[in-house]
């Protein structure tokens, strides 16, 4: 998908981690972890490959998606637990 005016080619991993961030955010935590880890080891591949790789813009929206992955499964886990104290409660 790369033509050659485009610049270094992306790193392989960055649009791994950015799939998986978007499959975090249905609230799979576990993903959205994955996802910021596998985002984080590109980014850093990237810095260190001194221009040779590109995909700092996908790394970037994969890390932003996969932090609002996990507000997403935290809010879920609180209305959850919210939901089981006023049932048994009532």
């Amino acid at each position: 998908m790369r033509d050659d005016r485009s610049g270094p080619p992306e790193d392989d991993v960055a649009p791994v981690a950015l799939l998986l961030s978007v499959i975090g955010l249905l609230g799979c935590f576990p993903v959205s972890l994955t996802a910021l880890a596998i985002a984080y080891l590109s980014r850093e591949r990237i810095r260190k490959s001194d221009g040779a790789l590109g995909g700092e813009r996908t790394v970037a929206r994969a890390i932003v998606l996969g932090w609002v992955g996990i507000g997403v499964a935290v809010v879920a886990f609180l209305v959850f637990a919210v939901a089981a104290v006023i049932r048994r409660g009532g």
